[in-house]
């Protein structure tokens, strides 16, 4: 194997090693930024909507009626075209539901059949209902990870005291969509930059070896006799090596000169 090959092999290991971890670690971090980029907003939608439910409670008690009368009118409109950058949004998917101070489901915008059934138990109202942050990520069809559906609940507070939560979920099916469109852009991007690099990598060890070659022939051609002038070197270490060759050269031909003219003399 040839230096140049040599060269080549060990620029090209190093650059496919760092720049595939490189972008495997972009990747892994992408989709949860856009986690975090779904949840925040839906710490906001719970909290002004659990101020709601408070502000139309009736005698300390949730006004779940209100509420319903609310997402019934919701879902009429539910149908919408919202051009956002390159992402059609044609339909509301946002879900919410209501529990009282024990959990108890009385209200659910997505599944009615959910009202009455104890969510106590899920993380998002238990630690909701004991004052601290409460959030859950759960799938609608379990091993399926595209149904996953995020939810973030804020406390209804009445008269002080916490009388029930607020929940607001999010489908995570349009941060997957764009995790996996940036995905691939980023795939695009770095196939195309690797493939660059290759090519720089190619004229680099073309730069090094080249010179050597140079070098190498002129210095048979030395071997063999031949008077050849030295190849043009540029600057640099690769310069300082042929002069160093020419050097050489020349004290050895000034030693031969020598030579020949002391046998010269003694004949």
């Amino acid at each position: 194997m040839n230096i140049r090959t040599r060269i080549f092999i060990g620029i090209l290991i190093v650059i496919v090693v760092g720049f595939s971890f490189f972008l495997r670690w972009i990747i892994d971090d992408l989709e949860p930024k856009y986690r975090k980029a779904t949840e925040e907003p839906l710490v906001d939608s719970s909290r002004i909507l659990a101020s709601a439910v408070s502000a139309t409670a009736t005698n300390g008690n949730i006004n779940a009626a209100t509420f319903r009368r609310i997402f019934e009118d919701f879902s009429v409109r539910r149908q919408l075209y919202a051009k956002i950058y390159d992402y059609i949004k044609k339909e509301s998917d946002i879900r919410v539901y209501i529990t009282d101070a024990s959990g108890i489901v009385i209200f659910d915008s997505y599944d009615s059949s959910n009202e009455g059934k104890d969510f106590s138990k899920w993380l998002d109202v238990v630690r909701t209902l004991r004052g601290e942050y409460g959030a859950r990520t759960t799938r609608d069809i379990p091993g399926d990870p595209s149904s996953s559906v995020m939810y973030v609940a804020s406390p209804i507070i009445i008269k002080g005291k916490i009388a029930g939560v607020l929940s607001v979920g999010k489908p995570t099916r349009a941060a997957r969509l764009f995790t996996e469109k940036s995905q691939r852009k980023i795939v695009t991007a770095g196939i195309v930059v690797l493939i660059s690099m290759l090519l720089v990598a190619v004229l680099l060890s073309g730069m090094i070896t080249n010179p050597i070659k140079k070098l190498t022939e002129y210095a048979r051609s030395v071997r063999d006799g031949k008077k050849v002038a030295l190849p043009p070197m540029g600057s640099g270490e690769i310069a300082e090596l042929g002069s160093a060759f020419e050097e050489m050269r020349d004290t050895l031909e000034g030693r031969q000169y020598i030579e020949r003219y002391v046998q010269a003399l003694a004949h």
